[in-house]
C-alpha cells in the first residue's frame, strides 16, 4: 500500500495537469462532517464534483482520485464532441490549403504552429 500523503501528492498533480485545485479542509475537528475532506476547484475557483452538503467535498483522497478520473473521461468527451461541432477537421484542412498556397517564407508562424497544434488536438482527442 502507498503511503497516504505520496497517494495525496499524486492525486494533487494529476489535478494539477487538468488545471484544477484541490484543497483539503482546514477542520481540526475529527468529529466534524468534512474533517479530512478535499474540494476539487476549477480555474474559475468553482467547486466540482463531491455533492457533500458542505461545498462539494468528497470523502478521502482515493474518491478525490476517482472523481479527478472521471473528470478526466468527461474532458475527452467534450474535447471530441468539440472537434465534431465546430467542425474543425474541415479548419485544419482549409487552413492547411490555404498555407501550402503560400510559399515557406511567407507563412506566418503563428498560422503554421496553429496548423500544428490543430493538427495533434484532432489526432489526440479523435
Amino acid at each position: 500500500m502507498v503511503d497516504p500523503k505520496i497517494f495525496e501528492n499524486r492525486v494533487r498533480r494529476a489535478a494539477k495537469r487538468q488545471g484544477l485545485r484541490v484543497v483539503k479542509s482546514r477542520r481540526r475537528d475529527p468529529r466534524a462532517s468534512d474533517y479530512e475532506t478535499y474540494t476539487i476547484f476549477d480555474q474559475e475557483n468553482k467547486p466540482i464534483g463531491g455533492g457533500g452538503h458542505n461545498l462539494a467535498y468528497v470523502a478521502d483522497y482515493l474518491e478525490l482520485n476517482d472523481l479527478l478520473d472521471k473528470h478526466a473521461i468527461t474532458a475527452r468527451t467534450d474535447f471530441s464532441a468539440l472537434i465534431d461541432k465546430r467542425d474543425l477537421v474541415t479548419v485544419s484542412n482549409e487552413l492547411d490549403d490555404l498555407l501550402k498556397g503560400l510559399r515557406e517564407p511567407d507563412r506566418p508562424k503563428m498560422a503554421m504552429d496553429f496548423g500544428h497544434s490543430l493538427v495533434a488536438f484532432i489526432a489526440k482527442f479523435r
